[in-house]
């Protein structure tokens, strides 16, 4: 049963606050951020926050109590997080502030998401105050993408340097949470390395053939040791998962389908290679791509 936070002070409701989030930075004109947003590239949001009436009278705190409004972006690829904090006092008779804030483009990919938040002195009882009480933060955050959703597979430039990654060309991340019926753009990802100069040409699409080659048994491989997590008794059989690649051809099960053929395995005998013994089907992975008979 999930638990529900509670406080031992007041709190506004989500309606109590206005805030609107603009990009400075790159400039957007009609155009989508990502259209214009450049790997590399900073980006400047503009936050304007408000406090309503309502605020108040939710919190119970006096309309001279000094606050601060915390603004968060985070880029969950680059498990980064950056925050900016602006003071709000009873000299802001508009109870409104406006805060800038800059995210690095060298460490970050794929999405940015901001989070704000409210918080100060609260009081708990007549006596006690909780200082530096969250006391609103917003219900969601807002997404702001990257990258161009209709690309052939998810990529994100990034510095595995920066982000504590292995120090490779690149990697293929599969999200932890993912089922057998999620979408591949939804779970699985190719993160490229910047801090290699193949990078440039793995996202350009001038690297050699080789390099897409291993790239493609890399994805292939994640797919098949994803879904072998889910077979097993109590878990997805061979027909289930066949039903779900003849449903959806973009979700997981049907890569793994394509993956398996593409090794002369059924879909069953690939995720039985991968639980018994992985490291052997990533050789019969590594085995069905020809370029390695040109250097014969």
């Amino acid at each position: 049963m999930a638990s529900i936070e509670t406080r031992p002070y007041r709190t506004a409701s989500v309606s109590s606050v206005n805030w609107g989030v603009s990009v400075v930075s790159p400039s957007l004109g009609q155009s989508e951020l990502p259209e214009v947003w450049q790997v590399g590239e900073d980006i400047v949001f503009s936050i304007s926050v408000a406090l309503r009436p309502t605020f108040w009278e939710e919190t119970q705190i006096s309309a001279d109590t000094p606050l601060t409004v915390v603004a968060i972006a985070t880029c969950a690829v680059a498990r980064k997080k950056w925050q900016v904090r602006e003071t709000l006092d009873f000299h802001h008779l508009s109870r409104e502030v406006f805060l800038s804030l800059r995210v690095p483009g060298q460490e970050i990919a794929q999405e940015i998401s901001l989070d704000l938040w409210v918080v100060g002195d609260a009081p708990v009882n007549e006596s006690q105050i909780h200082h530096g009480a969250k006391l609103w933060e917003s219900a969601s955050p807002r997404i702001y993408p990257l990258e161009d959703g209709s690309q052939a597979f998810p990529t994100s430039a990034i510095s595995f340097r920066e982000t504590n990654r292995p120090a490779v060309p690149w990697l293929v991340e599969v999200d932890s949470e993912s089922t057998p019926e999620w979408k591949v753009s939804g779970c699985l990802r190719l993160c490229v390395n910047t801090d290699f100069p193949l990078a440039e040409e793995i996202l350009e699409d001038t690297a050699s053939a080789d390099v897409y080659a291993q790239i493609t048994h890399d994805i292939y491989f994640m797919a098949i040791q994803k879904l072998a997590q889910w077979g097993g008794p109590g878990g997805y059989s061979e027909a289930n998962l066949d039903s779900l690649a003849l449903e959806d051809h973009e979700c997981l099960a049907a890569l793994g389908k394509d993956a398996a053929h593409k090794i002369a395995l059924s879909l069953g005998g690939a995720l039985a290679l991968a639980q018994e013994n992985p490291y052997a089907l990533l050789v019969r992975i590594r085995e069905s791509f020809p370029f390695y008979e040109r250097s014969l």
